[in-house]
């Protein structure tokens, strides 16, 4: 069965939750992935939110929140948004979750693109 983890994205100062995403891959590679998401110019509200902590110098926390096998992860991660929701946190999530893309297959092309923008690309440290 494979392993996914739903996950908070924290402030760095307050270590309040803004973000709750789910990941079948490593930790670290989603969290660069968000990191270079933000780099790009993505314009969805959660990486307007990680460029404006990079440009104060910080860059979010990242807090597992539940880690499963199999099925599961839609109505994991939907729970974690409502919670959160709930007790009045200003999360950047557009959605309600459960709608992600795990499983994705991505083309060799791709892949190598992905590979050649990231080259030399900088990670902040313990991630």
């Amino acid at each position: 069965m494979r392993k996914w983890e739903i996950y908070g994205l924290c402030d760095p100062i307050t270590s309040e939750i803004r973000y709750v995403g789910v990941t079948l891959c490593k930790p670290t590679n989603r969290f660069g992935g968000h990191l270079q998401q933000a780099k790009t110019g993505n314009r969805c509200y959660v990486y307007c939110w990680i460029r404006a902590l990079v440009r104060r110098g910080l860059v979010p926390k990242w807090r597992t929140l539940e880690i499963g096998y199999g099925q599961g992860w839609q109505e994991a991660e939907k729970w974690w948004i409502a919670f959160f929701r709930k007790k009045g946190k200003g999360l950047t999530n557009l959605t309600n979750g459960g709608d992600g893309t795990p499983g994705l297959k991505v083309s060799e092309k791709t892949r190598l693109i992905m590979s050649i923008q990231r080259k030399g690309m900088k990670y902040p440290e313990g991630r």
